[in-house]
């Protein structure tokens, strides 16, 4: 993982996670009615915590888990985070560890596609929102969205995929094959 990611918020991240925050808030308020637990499901987690003590998207949803905006939403809200990289995960672990002890939080290790499984399988029949949100274009394949699209329960997905790096291989790959053509 680049460490000057995770330096400071940039821009964009900064509208995200506002739009991440005031919709998992009208999602909990809306699919929580029923007092069964409800899941946030962050597939690429990072840190928690920007260098800088912006918040990141784990502790932003903890947060909400905690302290939702309605009183009848007080425990409902379960969130589980997975990080691949080894580092970042630890700092994830840190940032989420009063979260994790009050049991609102699991961080699992690892790839977001390998750990899909056993995560569906925790979450059961409950409501659960995923927030998938890959460094790059790696983990959004269509193996993983089905997946996701086939468990029991109410299912939303916010999906953000960055199409730089397809723009990039696409421009390579025009540029190459222009070449090929005039050799």
């Amino acid at each position: 993982m680049t460490s000057d990611f995770h330096k400071a918020p940039k821009a964009w991240a900064q509208v995200k996670h506002s739009i991440l925050r005031n919709y998992l808030s009208l999602f909990l308020g809306k699919l929580g009615v029923s007092g069964n637990p409800v899941y946030y499901v962050d597939g690429f987690a990072g840190p928690g915590q920007l260098d800088d003590g912006s918040k990141g998207s784990p502790l932003i949803a903890a947060e909400l888990a905690v302290s939702p905006p309605q009183e009848s939403r007080q425990g409902i809200l379960q969130c589980i985070n997975v990080e691949e990289d080894t580092e970042t995960f630890r700092n994830l672990e840190k940032a989420t560890a009063q979260y994790v002890k009050m049991k609102r939080v699991k961080n699992f290790l690892g790839n977001f596609q390998d750990r899909l499984p056993e995560i569906v399988a925790e979450l059961g029949d409950n409501t659960a929102f995923f927030f998938i949100d890959p460094f790059g274009t790696g983990g959004v394949e269509v193996d993983t969205l089905r997946t996701i699209a086939s468990r029991r329960g109410k299912t939303e997905r916010l999906v953000r995929y960055d199409d730089t790096r397809v723009k990039r291989l696409l421009s390579w790959a025009v540029n190459n094959e222009v070449c090929e053509i005039r050799s």
